[in-house]
């Protein structure tokens, strides 16, 4: 039988911090009338409540200032799509470099392997020519004037010297 009594009073009573039952108190019996006074706390039950609070107010200070840093602080959210923005431009530029790279590699194998290659580079970047040949050179300039050209031919002195202002007549 006692414990019929005390699965009634958890029912209907209120727990209170320490595990002991309180009475719940009873709907009031019209709207116009008022609750019996509630006695203060306990002086065990009133620190107890006062430690949840002040746990609850630094587990939310600190999860404030955790935001707050997680939004502006140095490791925040500008600062890492900054460092993944340049972590992008790296990946890319890497990338470009190995394509040259292994384009490199590719020529300078051929120039090691291949006669034909090395007489290409020598023609086209240094200018060489095979004994024998001729070289022309063809240039977009346009053709001189008359005027200039009948300018350009100068009388040359028997010692070698250039007279100026003397020109060659047809």
């Amino acid at each position: 039988m006692p414990q019929t009594a005390r699965r009634a009073t958890r029912r209907s009573g209120v727990r209170s911090s320490r595990g002991r039952a309180r009475p719940a108190q009873p709907a009031l019996p019209f709207p116009g009338a008022e609750r019996a006074e509630v006695p203060p706390p306990r002086r065990g039950e009133q620190s107890s409540w006062r430690r949840r609070h002040l746990a609850r107010l630094l587990f939310s200070l600190l999860t404030a200032i955790l935001i707050a840093n997680a939004l502006i602080g140095e490791r925040g959210l500008p600062a890492t799509l900054r460092i993944r923005r340049e972590h992008r431009e790296l990946a890319d530029t890497i990338a470009e470099l190995r394509e040259t790279n292994q384009r490199l590699h590719r020529e300078a194998e051929r120039l090691r392997s291949d006669p034909a290659a090395i007489e290409e580079l020598a023609r086209r970047d240094l200018g060489l020519i095979r004994p024998g040949e001729q070289l022309f050179v063809v240039t977009d300039r346009a053709a001189p004037l008359p005027a200039e050209h009948e300018l350009a031919r100068r009388r040359t002195v028997p010692n070698g010297a250039q007279t100026e202002g003397l020109l060659i007549s047809d």
